[in-house]
């Protein structure tokens, strides 16, 4: 294979991300270098060296799955991430919930229609991922026969916004109100 030159940044993240593959902010930089300076052939090149030397399972798998979807915007590599994704241990539902948020944003921004949002969502297996999520952080199921009671006074409530934006963004100012 023709080895295109690359700059010495891209060449630089593609060797760290072969090296370290189980640190994800070397995906991150490796993907910002990607797209602002590597050209068609360069980029193709990326890629082939992921194909040949990452997994497809664990969690090294999933970040290649995720990154070779963006890069390819082949669906193929969303669904492979949401069949690794149950399969990473331990449970995380942030990780869920971001892979869900994240297939979501794709979906609205590659897709004309709700039905194909819809089958894309379907093809990354979100609708799987937020049941299963549910069903693990579901509380038990209360007996007919236990009390009702008031639940203990409440000193503090935390609030989870994975995302915050700007002021035009509902959820960002519902967060910060």
């Amino acid at each position: 294979m023709h080895t295109p030159p690359l700059t010495l940044p891209l060449a630089n993240a593609l060797e760290q991300t072969l090296a370290n593959p189980s640190a994800s902010h070397r995906w991150h930089t490796l993907g910002d270098l990607y797209w602002a300076q590597a050209d068609a052939a360069q980029q193709s090149y990326v890629r082939q060296q992921l194909d040949l030397h990452m997994p497809r399972t664990g969690e090294v798998g999933f970040f290649y799955a995720t990154f070779m979807a963006e890069c390819s915007k082949d669906p193929q590599f969303s669904a492979l991430a949401g069949q690794i994704l149950p399969t990473i241990t331990p449970f995380d539902a942030d990780r869920l919930m971001a892979f869900c948020v994240y297939q979501w944003g794709r979906q609205v921004v590659d897709q004309g229609s709700r039905q194909h949002m819809a089958e894309g969502l379907r093809l990354a297996g979100v609708p799987e991922t937020v049941r299963s999520m549910g069903q693990s952080l579901a509380l038990p199921p209360r007996s007919a026969n236990s009390p009702i009671t008031a639940p203990p006074t409440l000193k503090r409530i935390a609030l989870i916004a994975p995302y915050i934006s700007g002021p035009q963004h509902p959820p960002t100012l519902l967060a910060l109100q």
